[in-house]
């Protein structure tokens, strides 16, 4: 800011500045705006449902006609709050869950876990919710 005493008045030169500080609240408002877009993007991505066989491979989204092979690929591929379902009986590997994703899968079919020689075979960093209604009713 620049000032000059101009008899009794004081007069401030605030253009550059004003200026600079509306160029600053132009650039954070792109930034959150893109922010929010790649946000959107990335989460448009993943799908509430995949699915994981013993067969399968871990590639692409793993919808149901072309399964992943491990829970932690599926985990990726699924939105936070969604669901992996076992096609097949087999072992899927260790997995790290880091969102809140619902594993079922339907009777007869066996969601196993093949964890390493050393290490955790199911590592969870996300809140840990209770969703069985049986056992919640339970005290």
């Amino acid at each position: 800011m620049v000032c000059s005493k101009r008899g009794n008045i004081r007069v401030a030169n605030q253009g550059s500045n004003a200026m600079h500080n509306v160029e600053k609240l132009i650039a954070i408002v792109l930034a959150a705006a893109l922010s929010a877009l790649l946000a959107t993007a990335a989460q448009a991505q993943t799908s509430f449902r995949t699915f994981v066989s013993g067969t399968g491979s871990d590639t692409g989204t793993c919808g149901v006609a072309a399964p992943c092979r491990s829970f932690a690929y599926a985990l990726g591929e699924t939105s936070v709050g969604g669901e992996i379902v076992v096609l097949s009986s087999a072992g899927y590997g260790p997995v790290t869950i880091n969102q809140a994703v619902t594993i079922s899968n339907p009777g007869g079919v066996e969601a196993g876990i093949t964890g390493p020689s050393s290490g955790n075979a199911i590592t969870i960093t996300a809140t840990v919710m209770e969703s069985n209604s049986s056992t919640a009713a339970q005290p």
